[in-house]
């Protein structure tokens, strides 16, 4: 943690330089994805826009949601997901991770309820699919968040995702905040995959990783 305040500029730049994301594809759609989005102007509106969650049903597939043990759910299931829980992911607009005023205890609960409801899909392990969802609708606000950086720097071990959702979300969105509120992450972005504030920070965690040889889940 104090590693990625003191870095962050440094680790962001050589995020920059060593992308691992490479599959075809998964940076465009993420970047139309993320711009549809600041078109639209809100999180409601993106729900009820059919060329964004389109868009997003594409590029969490690019992000590898659904493959592997789990299914996403069909684009028309999968938009009726979003619209029964439009209310309460609108009822977050405006807020953002790196704010002084930012309610992270109460914040970070209310994301850990909408991860289990928004439930996108089928199986028991609802953070990395959660995260990623929320992340595009709420860009300044929610981190994406996987098994295999995000998990690699937290320490999670592997069942945590399906039995400790509440505990290993609630320790990692409370370091991304304090991360956020002392570095002023909002300054770096920009172009390529510098698409948001939360975006900024995940970038920085995986740079972290790679630079001190730490590995992603499910390698040695």
């Amino acid at each position: 943690m104090r590693e990625v305040i003191e870095r962050l500029d440094e680790l962001v730049a050589e995020y920059d330089r060593t992308v691992p994301f490479q599959r075809s594809g998964q940076y465009e759609r993420h970047r139309a994805t993320i711009d549809r989005r600041r078109e639209l102007g809100s999180a409601r509106v993106a729900i009820d826009d059919s060329a964004f969650t389109a868009l997003l049903h594409e590029t969490l597939q690019l992000w590898g949601i659904g493959r592997r043990a789990s299914r996403l759910a069909p684009i028309e299931a999968f938009r009726e997901r979003l619209a029964a829980m439009a209310d309460d992911i609108a009822a977050l607009e405006g807020f953002a991770i790196d704010s002084d005023k930012l309610d992270e205890p109460s914040v970070g609960a209310t994301l850990d309820h909408l991860i289990r409801e928004l439930a996108v899909v089928d199986n028991k392990s609802l953070i990395v699919a959660g995260t990623k969802t929320l992340h595009h609708l709420l860009p300044d606000l929610v981190p994406p968040m996987d098994r295999r950086w995000t998990g690699a720097f937290f320490g999670w071990w592997p069942a945590d995702p399906q039995t400790r959702q509440t505990a290993i979300f609630t320790e990692a969105y409370r370091s991304f905040v304090e991360i956020a509120r002392a570095t002023d992450p909002s300054r770096l972005v920009g172009a390529g995959w510098r698409t948001s504030t939360t975006k900024v920070l995940d970038n920085a965690v995986v740079a972290y990783c790679q630079v001190n040889g730490i590995k992603p889940r499910g390698q040695r």
